[in-house]
């Protein structure tokens, strides 16, 4: 009796089983996704400053800054002293160029002053020497070469240095002679000559200063 009790406990234990896995068959068994993989991010200037080597690195990398400043300071300085010297050069070879210019034209405006000098003093003679007069140096002005030239000393002592005072007053004396000189001289040199002499030689004068001015003007425009 005993024994029939046991089987029928162990097959009643087996049929519930049975319907427990026929009952989980008939649904769909949700599967879960596995995890998304998780990947490490690293901090690439940790990792280079982590380096054995790092720090002779860095101080070489900073000698390297260094010296790449110094020399762009150094390359600046000589391209400005370079453009410096350039600009002096010009200037200087401006200014060369200026003063032989000048010197040119001294040159050239001296010659031409003589020639028309020459011929002044070629017309006196020939008057003078209708008058048995003897014939005496004679300019443009009436004045020798020193007289002029100490004449235009004290023109510019006037006009561009501006002296004063007493010195001024001395150098104006010293003009007002030279003028009455030129002028006595003037009617020296021509006494005894006929109005239309003395017109001649004036005109004739007159002539060479304007020419020579012309001359002057041209020549500076040409150099």
């Amino acid at each position: 009796m005993t024994y029939r009790k046991g089987i029928w406990s162990v097959a009643a234990a087996l049929l519930i089983g049975l319907t427990i896995v026929a009952s989980g068959c008939g649904k769909e068994k949700v599967e879960t996704p596995p995890p998304a993989p998780s990947y490490g991010v690293a901090d690439l200037e940790t990792l280079v400053k982590a380096h054995p080597k790092y720090s002779t690195y860095f101080r070489l990398e900073t000698e390297y800054n260094h010296m790449l400043e110094q020399y762009q300071n150094e390359r600046n300085k000589l391209i400005h002293v370079s453009a410096q010297q350039r600009q002096i050069r010009a200037a200087l070879a401006d200014q060369s160029q200026r003063m032989a210019a000048e010197d040119e034209l001294q040159t050239k405006v001296k010659a031409k002053e003589n020639e028309l000098n020459d011929g002044l003093k070629a017309l006196y003679t020939k008057i003078n020497e209708a008058h048995q007069k003897e014939s005496k140096p004679v300019t443009m002005d009436g004045l020798t070469a020193e007289e002029r030239a100490e004449m235009a000393n004290l023109q510019m002592k006037l006009t561009v240095l501006g002296v004063t005072g007493d010195e001024k007053e001395n150098v104006k004396k010293k003009l007002h002679d030279l003028m009455n000189l030129r002028i006595s001289r003037e009617q020296v040199d021509t006494a005894g000559w006929t109005p239309e002499e003395v017109k001649q030689m004036q005109e004739a004068k007159e002539k060479a200063s304007k020419e020579l001015d012309a001359y002057a003007a041209k020549t500076a425009e040409e150099i």
